[in-house]
């Protein structure tokens, strides 16, 4: 019953991560703002925005008493936590790919 509230922090982790790596010099802003924020301000991939969006509305079910999107649970969570990482990996690895004959 609690894994619901790991995954939620997980999910805030890798956004705010992702948000650094992408805006290094605005590190304490970053990790200063509530997750829904951050979402919208720092990340500009819709299709990472709109998982993180959905994955953040089912973890916070998790954690409250009350569920709004009853038709989610546990495992949309993780499946759209998991995708969310996909999509991450898939940034930085092209980004890396791009400068790769900039790096040699």
């Amino acid at each position: 019953e609690i894994c619901g509230m790991g995954y939620r922090k997980a999910l805030e982790f890798l956004i705010k991560d992702y948000a650094i790596h992408q805006n290094p010099e605005l590190v304490d802003e970053i990790k200063a703002q509530p997750l829904a924020k951050c979402i919208n301000k720092y990340i500009n991939i819709e299709s990472i925005v709109t998982l993180a969006e959905r994955s953040a509305w089912i973890g916070n079910d998790e954690t409250h008493y009350v569920q709004k999107h009853q038709n989610y649970n546990l495992q949309d969570l993780k499946r759209f936590v998991t995708t969310a990482i996909a999509y991450i990996e898939y940034e930085l690895n092209y980004a890396e790919a791009v400068n790769f004959l900039d790096a040699h």
